[in-house]
């Protein structure tokens, strides 16, 4: 069966595609007619909804639909995407709209396909050509490559239609995984640091400031203090190590037991090591594991980014525990 006019087909699109499938081949000049007509529906819808909603209720709305099992950081993330965006996005009628686009681009270059075969003496694969174009380009931009092959089978009920969709879907995927990745979302975050492909747990770490990590004590001393007092200091409190500002509250360095008695009566300024393995305030859980695999010591210093002012120490137990932690919650948000 097929639908017996264009405006009949407009309506089988929705109650049953088969029948407009079936006269559009018969009566290529429909398609128009349904493209015109469906975009001037959405734009009148568009600019309807948009002259009457709140922007920022419609952004708060579509954040707390997207960060349901997120964490902090997620959502942070997903609602900064969201406002930067959403004014350019507001002409393709939807927030991160790509789905209808896709759809389109992928069913023109079907046709162009199809013009060009035609040429060639090839008549009778227009159909097929449109729909597997169109699957095609969907399944790449979504990263849904088995959804839409379902999705194509369900609305055409052919599994003629559906295999050749699958053949081009998996070639589009491939390619697109090798050159592009694993879909247009990832792409958006990748572009912006994030790489969805290590995992949440990677994703969590990187965007975790180390001084979210509680902070062990030290010994703070002068340094013009003597080797024996600062000896004497880092005894009582039981530490390897102490650190060392000048008069006017600035880091100088970090000072051994070693260093200190090498001192005595001396100060102890000459035995720093100014240059010490250190984290900055800004630096991320991630980047500080890396940096504390080849550090050998009590504790690691963290500065500011002039890397004068010491905002405070960590161990290495310290940063495996925040770590942990997080690992933790991770598997919790997972399994809930």
């Amino acid at each position: 069966m097929k639908s017996p006019n264009a405006f009949s087909a407009l309506l089988d699109i929705y109650i049953s595609p088969s029948k407009a499938f079936n006269g559009v081949e018969h009566a290529r000049g429909w398609s128009w007619l349904a493209f015109i007509v469906m975009s001037l529906v959405s734009m009148a819808s568009i600019y309807i909804f948009y002259s009457t909603v709140d922007m920022q209720f419609l952004i708060n709305e579509q954040v707390a639909a997207s960060t349901i099992d997120a964490t902090i950081g997620e959502q942070k993330m997903i609602r900064q995407s969201i406002e930067q965006n959403a004014e350019r996005q507001i002409w393709f009628g939807l927030f991160g709209g790509v789905f209808s686009p896709a759809l389109f681009i992928g069913v023109a270059t079907g046709s162009v396909a199809a013009a060009a075969l035609h040429m060639a003496g090839i008549t009778d694969v227009d159909q097929v050509l449109m729909i597997s174009a169109m699957a095609a380009v969907a399944a790449s931009v979504i990263g849904a490559p088995i959804s839409t092959v379902m999705i194509v089978l369900e609305l055409t009920g052919s599994y003629e239609y559906a295999v050749a969709a699958m053949i081009a879907v998996i070639i589009s995927s491939l390619v697109t995984h090798r050159l592009f990745g694993l879909s247009f979302f990832d792409r958006q975050l990748l572009d912006r640091g994030i790489d969805m492909t290590q995992g949440r747990e990677a994703i969590l770490l990187g965007q975790t400031p180390v001084t979210q990590c509680k902070m062990a004590d030290y010994v703070r001393v002068a340094d013009s203090t003597t080797g024996y007092d600062a000896y004497a200091q880092m005894s009582a409190a039981r530490l390897m190590e102490a650190y060392a500002f000048d008069s006017q509250g600035r880091f100088s360095g970090k000072l051994d037991l070693f260093g200190a008695q090498e001192a005595g009566d001396n100060a102890i300024a000459g035995k720093l090591d100014v240059e010490p393995i250190l984290l900055i305030e800004t630096d991320s859980l991630q980047k500080a594991m890396g940096i504390a695999a080849n550090f050998v010591g009590e504790s690691i210093p963290i500065v500011d980014e002039t890397k004068q002012r010491l905002v405070g120490v960590v161990t290495e137990g310290d940063l495996f525990h925040a770590v942990l932690d997080m690992q933790t919650n991770v598997r919790r948000i997972e399994r809930a």
